[in-house]
């Protein structure tokens, strides 16, 4: 009994083995081993409990002198026999595998020991039965292999196929466990990015490029494309351990940020040195702050007035009581234009000014402090730190320090559309939308800038010149939208003397842009905005404030046409006097611009810069062409109709059937019109009509069908066959050349049709309805290859962007271009402009590249370019952050995400 609850390892060292009660029994009688273990037992010898039976400690194997006796022998045959017994075991446990069994000398040397210790039964306990079963097994299989010797090689050959398939059926199991893991992760990473934005926008970054990183699947990647529509615009994000900002200051040449934290710290960055880190400057408790023009000295005061200014070293250099909180918003403290001055806007008594480097205070004058009568007023220096300048509901006052004299420099509407300078020597104030930029010394009106779609916003922000302004704060994204937890702003900056305007995406936290600074650069201007615990720096070139034409700051009424190439748009405008204007998309240049006597109706863009459109009887074709910098009348063909059809006027265009123009961009010269019950081919680059035309509707209920349409068409390319929609419903393909229809699709999944498109290779068709519900057709087939997907919520105006690749089409969903893959069924991303703001009041249009790795989104006031490749993306994001996870980060992520470099070099 001790031997079975005795192992001897391969060291020859005996150990305590856990055993079931009821493997004891097999050792001698039942009744005789119940007593003897009962014995045991009673003298804690032997314990007993619901694991089963075990030697009470291992101290006694060496302690007990009779127990090592009785163990004590062959301790060679005790290993085999211990080996034996766990090895016939482990074959039962894994359904008697063959793999288990014994072979050769180890065979051999089983068998020899059995022998010996059925010999010597009263040292050695009976083997097991699975043991005997066990070593009999392997005989049997023994004597078979040398019978069967001739046959080996061939079984081993089979045997290592079954373990290779094995093998590769378990690398498939682990790959697709591994995949698994990676998408979890990256699903998980995608939840907690919105979350993380919050507080610390630049991590956030770095995990929605992980979780790229991870798995590429469709909701990554919109994460992905969110949080690159979010810092599309910024150069860099800084973050700092001080909570979440509520103030930032940015020098006027903009080197020095500081910010104010939550934690009651300010956090100071010098970005003209490397590495930009920041460093911190209070013990905690302000909640104010400000920072000098020349970037030289930062102030904070707490919630009791207490004011201390430091140097960017972080040398204390000033101390003062102000004698009482301060004013309860971010104007609080103000320098100088020198840093020698510092004005503190008490909550109750007006404001305080310091000498800093007299320590001494300044007089105030006592009509000042009586102006102060209302909750609001705002205060900033005048001219040199010799005045103060005083916002009130009865105007902007200029205040002389020494004279104690007011100057009223206007009348104001509204305390928070007033800026100053910090050199005090210009103010602009904004009042319904036009902005007037003052001279303050001395005082005079320097110009009033009334500009279209210019409004007041709440705190007026300018450069340090007051040459730059802030004139329009538009969410880009809101509550309701696909990318409501990755909020930005388009900010509108107008050069006001210029009359130039640049906008610019911002990102923000939450819904409201909370703070934002403007700094003059050599070459443009700089904007630091406060995003969570970070700040995002933007810099806006010179070049920037060029990219609008003035000319295209009109309103476009008319419609947007682009070329069956993605390179060139025409725009127009039907108020006022109509006018036509030509732009390459690429370059945002505006290429020729023609009044529109004819009021056109613009149908088609050619790639060789044709431009054809119906005049405005409904007559002729007319072709322009872009010549000098204008958009040249080269033709005017006839439009003709089927006999006894009436020429439809403006108002019964649509009971007309509609127009529809469709150039082949494999041969530009020729154009289909589908017009009049015919189809008609013209030469518009000799301006001749080909051959007769085509009458496909013959009866007068073909064209019954054809007059209820949206007059949708398109060549399917490298044919001569066109798709045209009837009914607004139905897609029926005809042969131009023949005039004979060769088929009609019928998508009863769908409904009413917004807009179809071929493939470039013209095998399959997009047919998109006015719900928003997608369906690719193979033409060959005649048949739908999948059922609909819906790839917008119905209602707004829905067309086909593109169809640049068979498991990829782009659709144009009002205000957004939903990039989807048809594959996966799911959109990869969600490129939200929902203000409209960056590109002017709306997207009025949407085209890609030619390279498909760009979409271009035309708006009234300009083309935004936002390219289509991941990698982009999650560059754009590395170069934003400006560095890599840690170790640390990285540990933190969850089991399946990247475990080296997130932004790779």
């Amino acid at each position: 009994m001790f031997r079975r609850l005795t192992v001897l390892s391969r060291d020859r060292q005996l150990a305590r083995r856990r055993l079931a009660r009821d493997n004891l029994y097999d050792a001698g009688e039942r009744t005789d081993i119940d007593t003897v273990l009962d014995m045991f037992i009673a003298k804690r010898l032997i314990s007993l409990n619901e694991n089963g039976v075990d030697i009470a400690h291992d101290a006694l194997l060496g302690a007990w002198p009779r127990l090592r006796g009785w163990l004590d022998g062959d301790v060679a045959d005790l290993v085999l026999f211990s080996q034996v017994a766990d090895d016939a075991a482990g074959w039962a446990a894994n359904g008697h595998d063959a793999s288990f069994l014994y072979r050769n000398a180890q065979l051999t040397a089983a068998t020899e020991g059995a022998t010996r210790w059925r010999a010597a039964s009263d040292r050695f306990p009976p083997l097991p039965p699975t043991a005997i079963e066990f070593l009999d097994t392997s005989k049997h299989r023994h004597r078979q292999r040398v019978a069967a010797s001739r046959g080996v090689l061939a079984v081993i050959v089979v045997l290592l196929v079954v373990a290779g398939s094995a093998a590769v059926v378990l690398q498939q199991r682990t790959d697709a466990l591994g995949r698994q893991l990676r998408a979890n992760a990256a699903m998980l990473l995608t939840a907690q990015v919105p979350e993380r934005n919050r507080s610390d926008p630049a991590m956030a970054a770095l995990m929605a490029v992980a979780a790229y990183r991870s798995s590429p699947d469709p909701a990554v990647l919109t994460n992905l494309s969110d949080e690159y529509m979010r810092y599309r615009s910024t150069d860099r994000l800084h973050t700092a351990d001080a909570g979440q900002l509520e103030d930032v200051h940015v020098s006027a040449d903009g080197r020095v940020v500081a910010a104010l934290g939550a934690q009651g710290r300010i956090a100071l960055w010098r970005l003209d040195r490397q590495p930009v880190v920041p460093t911190y400057l209070g013990q905690g408790g302000l909640t104010y702050s400000a920072l000098s023009p020349n970037g030289a000295l930062i102030a904070g005061a707490d919630k009791a007035g207490r004011i201390e200014v430091w140097r960017t070293d972080g040398t204390s250099v000033f101390r003062q009581e102000a004698g009482g909180p301060l004013a309860l918003f971010q104007t609080g403290l103000r320098f100088d234009s020198a840093g020698r001055r510092l004005l503190a806007h008490l909550d109750r008594g007006g404001p305080r000014v310091w000498d800093i480097e007299q320590r001494r205070s300044v007089p105030v004058p006592p009509g000042l402090v009586r102006q102060f009568d209302q909750y609001g007023n705002n205060v900033w220096f005048g001219p040199r730190g010799e005045s103060i300048i005083v916002a009130t509901s009865g105007g902007l006052t200029l205040w002389h320090l020494s004279m104690g004299t007011p100057v009223l420099v206007s009348a104001l509407e509204d305390q928070d559309s007033v800026w100053v300078g910090g050199d005090g020597l210009t103010a602009i104030i904004c009042i319904d939308g036009v902005h007037t930029r003052w001279d303050l010394d001395p005082v005079r009106v320097r110009g009033r800038y009334p500009m279209r779609g210019a409004r007041c916003v709440h705190g007026l922000e300018a450069d340090p010149t007051g040459s730059i302004a802030i004139t329009g704060e538009d969410s880009e994204v809101d509550r309701d939208s696909p990318g409501r937890n990755y909020p930005r702003t388009v900010i509108t900056l107008r050069n006001l003397p210029g009359g130039l305007t640049s906008r610019t995406v911002v990102p923000t936290s939450g819904t409201l842009l909370k703070v934002k600074r403007l700094a003059t650069l050599p070459d443009g201007t700089r904007m630091v905005v406060a995003v969570g615990a970070a700040v995002a720096i933007v810099d806006i070139p010179a070049v920037g404030f060029t990219r609008l034409n003035t000319a295209m700051i009109d309103t476009f009424s008319g419609p947007t046409i682009i070329s069956g190439d993605g390179t060139r748009v025409v725009l127009s405008a039907h108020t006022g006097e109509p006018w036509l204007s030509f732009w390459d998309i690429g370059s945002d240049r505006e290429l020729a611009r023609s009044t529109d006597a004819d009021r056109l109706l613009l149908g088609s863009l050619s790639k060789d810069r044709l431009l054809l459109a119906l005049d405005a009887q409904w007559e002729h074709l007319v072709v322009r062409q872009m010549r000098e910098a204008s958009l040249t009348v080269t033709a005017r063909l006839p439009l003709p109709v089927a006999p006894g059809i009436k020429r439809p006027t403006h108002e019964l265009s649509r009971a007309f059937g509609g127009l529809c123009i469709d150039a082949d961009e494999s041969t530009p010269d020729m154009v289909n019109v589908v017009f009049g019950r015919l189809i008609t081919r013209f030469d518009v680059r000799s301006g001749t009509q080909i051959g007769e035309p085509i009458r496909p509707w013959h009866t007068s209920q073909e064209f019954d069908r054809l007059a209820r349409n949206n007059g949708l068409c398109a060549i399917r390319p490298g044919t001569d066959a066109m798709a045209i929609e009837v009914e607004k419903q139905f897609v029926e393909t005809w042969d131009l050349k023949s005039g004979k229809r060769l088929g009609t699709l019928d998508p009863t999944d769908l409904g009413t049709l917004a807009d179809i498109a071929f493939s470039p290779d013209g095998r399959l068709l997009a047919v998109l309805d006015t719900e928003g519900m997608l369906q690719i057709w193979d033409m060959a087939r005649s048949t739908p290859i999948a059922a609909p997907q819906r790839v917008s919520e119905p209602g707004g105006i829905l067309r086909i962007v593109a169809f640049p690749e068979p498991d990829r089409i782009i659709v144009k969903a009002d205000t957004r271009n939903i990039v989807w893959d048809l594959a996966r069924r799911d959109a990869i991303a969600d490129l939200d402009t929902t203000a409209g703001a960056e590109v002017g009041k709306g997207a009025t249009g949407s085209t890609l590249s030619p390279d498909g790795n760009t979409l271009h989104i035309i708006g009234d006031d300009l083309i935004s370019h936002i390219p289509l490749d991941p990698h982009a993306w999650a560059a754009r994001l590395c170069q934003v952050v400006g560095r890599d996870m840690t170790d640390a980060e990285r540990q933190a992520l969850p089991p399946g995400s990247p475990t080296g470099s997130i932004c790779p070099q």
